[in-house]
C-alpha cells in the first residue's frame, strides 16, 4: 500500500478525481446561474388608473404579491419599487368593482401571475361644500386675563369627502386651546371635520388645511371695593 501511495498511479488518479470534482463544481454553478427560478415579491403597491372625476376610491387593497420568472442575475438588487401593478377604472362608477390586477415586469423577467390575480374596489361619488368653520376653545387665559373677541381667516373652508362620510358631517371645527394667554396671539391651527357626537371623520379634505387665528384678550377689572363705615 506504501509503494502504491508513492506511486505516479496515484498522483495520477487524485488528480482526475480532483479534476472531475472541480468540473461537476463547475458545471453545477453554471446550470444554477442558466435556470430559470421563479420568485414571489410580496408587498407591491397597487395603484389606480382611469379614475372618473368626481369618484374616489373608497375600498381597495394597499398592495399585492407578485410572481415572476427569470434568471438569478435578473433579480439581483430587484425591489417592490421596480414593479408595477394597477386596476383600470376606465368607465366604472360608484359601487363595487371586481377588477383584474394588471402589471409589466421589468426587464430580463417574466410576469407568471399576480396574487390575488383579482381585487375589489369600492368607489364612491366625491361630494363638496363650503362650512363655515365653529371655534371650540378650551384651557383657562393667563389669571387677570380674559378672551375679547377673536377672529378666523379664512373663516370658511371647502370640504371634500366620499357620499357616504360627507353626510355624517356636522360642523368643522378648530379647536384652540388658550390656556395661559394674554394680549394679542396669532397663530395657525388646523380644521377638522366632526359629527353630531364631535368626533373626527377620516377621509375628509379641507381646503386651505390651515387657518390664521388672531386672540385678543384684555385684563379683567378688578372688583369695585366696598363701602366702609
Amino acid at each position: 500500500m506504501e509503494k502504491f501511495l508513492r506511486s505516479n498511479m496515484f498522483a495520477r488518479i487524485l488528480a482526475l478525481f480532483m479534476a472531475i470534482a472541480l468540473w461537476l463544481f463547475v458545471m453545477g454553478d453554471n446550470i444554477t446561474r442558466t435556470t430559470p427560478v421563479r420568485k414571489e415579491i410580496q408587498g407591491v403597491p397597487l395603484n389606480v388608473e382611469n379614475l372618473e372625476d368626481g369618484l374616489v376610491v373608497t375600498d381597495a387593497p394597499a398592495s399585492v404579491s407578485v410572481i415572476l420568472e427569470g434568471l438569478p442575475a435578473a433579480f439581483e438588487g430587484l425591489t417592490v419599487d421596480e414593479l408595477e401593478a394597477y386596476v383600470d377604472l376606465a368607465e366604472k362608477g360608484p359601487g363595487n368593482h371586481r377588477l383584474r390586477v394588471r402589471g409589466k415586469p421589468p426587464r430580463g423577467l417574466s410576469l407568471i401571475t399576480f396574487s390575488p390575480e383579482q381585487v375589489n374596489i369600492t368607489l364612491e361619488a366625491l361630494n363638496s361644500a363650503v362650512f363655515q368653520v365653529a371655534v371650540d376653545f378650551y384651557g383657562e387665559p393667563a389669571q387677570g386675563w380674559t378672551r375679547k373677541t377673536f377672529s378666523l381667516d379664512p373663516a370658511s373652508v371647502r370640504v371634500e369627502a366620499p357620499q357616504s362620510t360627507f353626510e355624517l358631517i356636522e360642523q368643522v371645527v378648530l379647536r384652540i386651546d388658550q390656556s395661559g394667554l394674554s394680549g394679542q396671539t396669532r397663530r395657525q391651527a388646523t380644521p377638522v371635520a366632526v359629527d353630531s357626537q364631535g368626533e373626527e371623520l377620516p377621509g375628509v379634505t379641507l381646503i386651505p388645511g390651515e387657518i390664521t387665528i388672531t386672540i385678543n384678550l384684555e385684563r379683567i377689572e378688578d372688583a369695585a371695593p366696598t363701602e366702609t363705615e
